[in-house]
């Protein structure tokens, strides 16, 4: 039986026409690399019923810049900038109701528009082994996932919506170790700062730190024989409008060789099943709960 307040028919058109230009120079002990980047956009969303058109039409330039420079011969600083943009796809704009139950659906917002990143990076390589990174970010226009309920109905849906300004700023370590002939260890450590400045008036910005690390060993047991064991722990964070509790999991893996460029391997993710999103949320007029528990514990052979 069709039911009216669940059904459109939802045309849409887009073509992007684009250039390019790149440049670059080599000089002693380093190098630059320019580019730009032009893009015109032209899209038109018609949604029948009801009935909605949205002609957008946007010209952007996206320059991009990197410089490499080795002032001795243990280090090797890298610095760049970019601009991009994310564009919503297809199914984040058509505004088609997905109904899941009575109280639940999901839609698409043909209102949704593009969001702009601009990215700041430096990094240096210390003896070709040691690095460190710092990185900083703003995206213009930010849009995500969100929940929106009807008080009178209770009928909450969840849709995309440019929600609001983000800036997100890191630092990233990478520290390998060689304890033995036989003992490797590689320690990534990130921390990171994200801040939402939203754009409802009745929503104050929101910031969290967060701690990310993964422990990667690797063991070689005999000459053929190799085994591996990553470990990764994720701190409590705060991200768009969700709290999330830590998170942590095991992966482990075993390498026989039996040829020069043959061997088997036995892998397996997650061996404790302690990968689980843990997530609250408090945004407008919804409080929400969630345990999110997905197939993440697996074992593999390959050949």
């Amino acid at each position: 039986i069709p039911v009216a307040d669940l059904t459109d028919h939802f045309i849409y058109n887009e073509r992007i026409d684009a250039a390019y230009i790149r440049y670059g120079l080599k000089f002693t002990n380093g190098s630059l690399s320019l580019g730009l980047r032009g893009e015109q956009t032209n899209s038109t969303s018609l949604s029948v019923s009801p009935n909605r058109l949205v002609d957008s039409s946007y010209f952007n330039l996206f320059p991009n810049v990197q410089f490499t420079f080795e002032p001795d011969k243990d280090n090797q600083l890298t610095a760049f900038y970019s601009r991009n943009i994310n564009r919503p796809n297809y199914q984040d704009l058509n505004p088609f109701v997905g109904y899941v139950d009575q109280f639940f659906y999901n839609t698409g917002n043909p209102f949704l528009k593009p969001f702009y990143i601009n990215t700041i990076q430096v990094s240096d390589l210390y003896r070709h082994k040691y690095k460190i990174t710092l990185n900083a970010s703003v995206t213009n226009n930010y849009f995500s996932t969100i929940f929106s309920q009807d008080d009178v109905t209770k009928v909450y849906t969840t849709i995309k919506e440019n929600i609001a300004t983000r800036y997100r700023y890191s630092i990233q370590l990478g520290i390998p170790f060689e304890f033995t002939r036989w003992w490797n260890l590689n320690l990534d450590l990130v921390g990171l700062h994200d801040q939402f400045d939203y754009f409802a008036a009745n929503q104050p910005k929101r910031g969290s730190f967060a701690l990310e690390a993964t422990l990667s060993q690797d063991f070689t047991i005999t000459k053929k024989l190799s085994a591996q064991l990553e470990s990764v722990y994720q701190s409590p964070t705060y991200f768009v409008i969700n709290n999330y509790r830590e998170d942590y999991f095991v992966n482990a893996g075993l390498r026989y060789a039996i040829a020069k460029n043959a061997s088997l391997s036995l892998t397996a993710s997650d061996i404790f099943n302690t990968d689980v999103d843990k997530i609250h949320f408090d945004y407008r007029n919804l409080n929400i709960t969630q345990r999110d528990k997905r197939p993440t514990r697996f074992i593999g052979f390959t050949n």
